[in-house]
């Protein structure tokens, strides 16, 4: 078990969030380090067996799905070799820390991607750009992000179905859902069906009987992943009336409906982060016929023809050459599934062309790239009620979480959420997320985001550590981006172009959407802790627009919005016929053979909420559907 900090780790333009309340506290857990259990180390040799020639599946990426998908085809007796292009997952005590997730981003085990210059978003970042945060590690970003757990809309996943994605309505994911997790806490009690129904005895007398609609099950309790419902402040209290007085009841957002207010849930297990890498891979680490290569980088697929045989990775400087007998499974990541797809011959024929790689495969690879952009608001209140740099660094919290995986450090800092949709419509997918942090508005947070430096500055005054933070999320945005290749060079990184907000609707909804985030200063909850909206436009970015008209938000949100890290889709999944799609139902790679794509970037669109969930769904039905192959 993890008892200590890994406080070599820790900068100050890490932490997006706690600025450099961490720090302060290294002194304290290098001492606690002499006095506390050892740290968890991985077993000797347990990643440097002897590589073999053959195997019969190999799967590139031990991310989110490649975790998932490399235990479950070892759990019977064919040979898997999962190749990961980070190290271990434990090699960063950090990650196990549910609060710490921020001081992650671009640290070593990020890729430290960044999109190109925006020309329709990002106004007040530095040349116009934002980072990507991807995982570099085994657990791949479902080791680094914030470990929220959303499935998405049912009806996400029907339209997909109905778009030519046969086998992947609701109906038919669901059980993936439910296999993956273990629920560990109580679900919401609702009255939504119940009836009420009076009879006459012989007697004469009236009973009443309460006849209750039984509710399909839609939780899982046995899967690997732990799941629970997390709170950071008593202000969630305060954010859950406030919804109900605009109409919005508590829900499970994990179930039939997602439109109302949700405490957030996350995989979490005994205080500790439960991805992929510690919750599916690392219990199936001793299995023999399962071997895992760290810091290994896959630079292409090798083909015979149209059939995929093997990939091409470096390890150490020495680069080697491995083949599968059955297939192989491509889930690095909706940045790297798409990069190696193109450095292997599989994209658009005129791009592949441009930069002289031999085509193998027509499809529009990288095309179609979708993200969720938010922006952060600073809600000032009348008493101190969030969660500031000062109680991070109070050694009570940190000796209660230390000895009892308790406190605010075993939380990931918000407060609950709301799902709205713009148009009312309570028969569509919402439209905007609401998430409130229970983080004070202090310097540590605008640590983590790129602004120009005039930018920070000036919001640096406006910082109150008598404040909270909501995130207003755009789903479902209609802007499209794509993914390049600039050289054949396997090392240098792709060209990521989110064309974020080229879709003037996404503009608009944004508007809508604070619009809806101003409903709430005028709910009798928030007016008792005095909650009032702060104006964070500085000059040169909107301060010259007339403030609270929608020409102001208009200019507010694309300076200010930024990306939600919520990246799918760069290689879509559809019906054979749909020339937008690069891979079939089955995640098979269209024209070729034996080669399939497992993960986030399959995604017909951006699923009402996050990827986590989503992606882990994927990889569960793809190990079935790959079992179903063969078997």
């Amino acid at each position: 078990m993890c008892n200590t900090f890994n406080s070599s780790s820790i900068s100050a333009d890490q932490v997006m969030f706690l600025g450099q309340s961490l720090v302060q506290v290294a002194s304290l857990v290098i001492f606690l380090a002499t006095t506390l259990p050892p740290i968890e180390k991985d077993p000797l040799g347990v990643f440097d067996r002897p590589l073999e020639d053959w195997y019969d599946f190999i799967v590139v990426g031990a991310g989110s799905a490649g975790g998932i998908v490399a235990t479950r085809l070892s759990e019977g007796y064919d040979k898997v070799l999962l190749l990961e292009a980070g190290g271990s997952h434990i090699e960063n005590d950090l990650t196990k820390i549910p609060l710490l997730w921020s001081a992650l981003s671009n640290s070593n085990l990020d890729w430290k991607y960044k999109t190109i210059e925006q020309k329709h978003a990002l106004f007040a970042f530095k040349d116009e750009v934002t980072n990507w945060p991807r995982g570099k590690c085994l657990g791949g970003t479902g080791r680094i992000n914030a470990m929220g757990l959303i499935r998405g809309n049912p009806k996400d996943f029907d339209t997909w179905a109905k778009e030519g994605a046969v086998g992947w309505s609701y109906k038919d994911v669901l059980p993936y859902f439910k296999k993956m997790e273990s629920i560990d806490f109580n679900l919401p009690m609702y009255s939504k069906g119940n009836k009420q129904t009076q009879y006459h005895t012989k007697g004469g007398k009236v009973r009443i009987s309460y006849g209750c609609k039984k509710k399909p099950d839609l939780r899982g309790r046995d899967g690997p992943l732990t799941i629970v419902e997390s709170r950071m402040t008593t202000l969630e209290y305060f954010h859950e009336q406030a919804a109900q007085e605009l109409g919005y009841n508590r829900i499970d957002c994990n179930s039939e409906t997602q439109l109302g207010f949700c405490r957030i849930q996350v995989n979490v297990k005994k205080g500790e982060r439960c991805d992929t890498a510690s919750c599916y891979l690392r219990p199936a680490l001793g299995r023999p016929n399962l071997q895992v290569h760290l810091n290994s980088y896959v630079s292409k697929i090798l083909f015979d023809g149209n059939v995929a045989r093997g990939v091409e990775f470096s390890k150490d400087g020495v680069l080697y050459k491995v083949y599968a007998r059955k297939e192989i499974i491509l889930s690095a990541g909706v940045v790297h599934s798409p990069k190696i797809l193109l450095s292997s011959g599989i994209g658009p024929k005129h791009h592949l062309n441009d930069i002289r790689i031999p085509v193998v495969a027509d499809l529009p690879v990288g095309e179609n790239l979708q993200d969720q952009m938010a922006m952060h608001f600073q809600i000032a209140i009348n008493m101190s009620l969030a969660t500031t740099s000062q109680k991070i660094a109070d050694t009570e919290n940190i000796l209660q979480y230390l000895f009892y995986r308790e406190g605010i450090y075993a939380q990931i800092g918000v407060d609950g959420m709301i799902f709205i949709n713009l148009d009312q419509n309570n028969d569509a997918p919402p439209d905007i997320q609401l998430i409130f942090l229970g983080l004070a508005y202090e310097k540590g947070f605008l640590d983590g985001f790129s602004y120009k430096e005039e930018v920070k500055e000036e919001l640096a005054n406006r910082t109150d550590p008598n404040s909270f933070v909501v995130i207003v999320n755009l789903l479902n945005a209609k802007s499209r981006g794509k993914i390049t290749l600039s050289t054949t060079c396997p090392s240098c990184k792709p060209v990521i172009d989110p064309m974020y907000l080229s879709d003037s609707d996404d503009v608009e909804r944004f508007v809508k959407g604070i619009r809806f985030l101003q409903k709430l200063q005028e709910t009798k909850s928030w007016k008792s802790i005095g909650a009032k909206l702060i104006r964070y436009d500085t000059p040169g970015h909107c301060s010259e627009e007339e403030y609270d008209k929608d020409d102001y938000w208009r200019c507010m949100v694309r300076h200010f919005a930024n990306q939600a890290n919520h990246q799918t889709s760069s290689c879509r999944m559809g019906s054979y016929g749909d020339v937008t799609a690069v891979v079939d139902p089955q995640l098979r790679v269209k024209g070729i053979k034996r080669l399939r794509v497992v993960d986030a970037s399959v995604m017909r669109n951006n699923p009402s909420g996050n990827t986590n969930a989503p992606t882990m769904m994927i990889a569960e039905k793809a190990a079935d559907l790959i079992k179903h192959s063969y078997y």
